[in-house]
């Protein structure tokens, strides 16, 4: 027990039990604290260059704080940087989720961070009651924010990664939230260190560190709100897809341009698709799944995208726009032949040439017979 008193009490302590910067009459000046640095999921760190990152440093020192003969391997390595990356390097959620190693191996951690809140919950007894567990102290900060900051912020847990503000105008605007009110809102919420900002490009980029968003989420799900909320957040990235879809698809000088547009929000749009898929809107979906068709391509996510295909082909709504289905059912086909899987790519084509043939859309059917000139190029016909 020493040992831990003598962890909490080191400089640099305060940090970490402030580390999410919440503002209080005290803290209202502090600037954000930013998160702790991470290493590369896409690289091999050996497990003595891992322990160089301030993030999994901090989770070292906290887990030999309660359990001595803790260690790094090489088979743990990878483990542990995984979860420094899902707490994006946030401090104190990272001292709490080291304090399981108790009773917890580091791969069982990794699995129960889905639930970051039933887990985070080990936090020093030495330290104030609001920084003990991730929740207390969330609570705590919230209830600092003045009403429509509330709104704001459960709002934003609908957003899966960064968003821009034009995406938060309209997703988090309505029921006494006007959209020019929510930049200065937001920027509220980045003085609380609640929302992340970036600049990129000279374009700025919010975003929810990922146990925040699940904090938010839960509150959201607790309102009334999550519904509409949600479908505000659908509609704005099918109309944010299809204006970028011609470009996407047919190709010309703006081609990359639109690329990287829906790359940048991919994680936006797999949200918008799971809830066409939940909702059972098929139209909707469709005109999502339109808009990435050469992306997918160009990505090679020829299993990701015929599992959405396939799904948002299959839904009863989908009848009422037999037109729209057919284009998803020719996106598929291009995705089942790139797999080499031409005879599902010709039985697609086989049930939605016909319709494609009497709609007032011609690339598409351009495309398809483009395709079926492929597929028997490569079968030898």
């Amino acid at each position: 027990m020493q040992q831990r008193v003598e962890l909490i009490s080191q400089p640099g302590a305060e940090v970490v039990a402030e580390s999410l910067a919440f503002r209080s009459v005290d803290h209202a000046d502090r600037p954000p604290v930013p998160s702790l640095a991470i290493p590369d999921l896409h690289s091999i760190v050996p497990p003595d260059e891992l322990v160089r990152f301030p993030a999994a440093q901090l989770f070292v020192e906290r887990a030999r704080a309660v359990q001595s003969n803790f260690g790094v391997t090489p088979r743990s390595a990878p483990v542990l940087a995984a979860i420094c990356a899902r707490l994006e390097g946030l401090p104190l959620a990272i001292e709490l989720a080291a304090a399981c190693v108790r009773a917890l191996g580091v791969e069982q951690i990794l699995e129960r961070l889905d639930d970051a809140f039933g887990l985070l919950v080990g936090g020093s007894r030495l330290a104030p009651s609001r920084q003990q567990t991730m929740r207390a102290t969330l609570d705590w900060s919230y209830g600092l924010l003045v009403p429509s900051e509330q709104v704001v912020f459960r709002r934003l847990a609908v957003f899966v990664g960064g968003w821009s503000l034009e995406a938060a105008e309209v997703v988090c605007s309505g029921s006494g939230v006007a959209p020019q009110e929510v930049l200065g809102l937001l920027t509220g919420l980045v003085d609380a260190s609640l929302v992340q900002f970036d600049e990129q490009d000279g374009r700025g980029r919010f975003r929810l560190l990922e146990p925040v968003r699940q904090y938010a989420l839960a509150r959201l799900g607790a309102s009334t709100e999550l519904d509409a909320v949600r479908y505000q957040h659908a509609s704005y990235f099918e109309s944010f897809a299809e204006r970028w879809e011609h470009d996407a698809n047919v190709g010309g000088p703006r081609r990359q341009v639109a690329h990287a547009a829906l790359e940048l929000e991919q994680d936006k749009l797999r949200t918008a698709l799971r809830w066409c898929l939940d909702q059972g809107d098929a139209p909707m979906g469709f005109r999502l799944g339109r808009a990435h068709w050469n992306l997918s391509v160009e990505q090679g996510a020829f299993s990701e995208g015929r599992a959405w295909l396939t799904q948002l082909a299959a839904l009863p709504d989908g009848a009422k726009a037999p037109a729209a289905r057919a284009v998803v059912q020719i996106i598929e086909a291009t995705l089942a032949w790139r797999q080499g899987n031409y005879a599902r790519a010709l039985e697609l084509q086989r049930e939605a040439l016909p319709i494609l043939r009497q709609a007032d859309d011609p690339w598409p059917l351009h495309a398809a017979l483009a395709d079926g000139g492929w597929i028997a190029l490569y079968q030898g016909d």
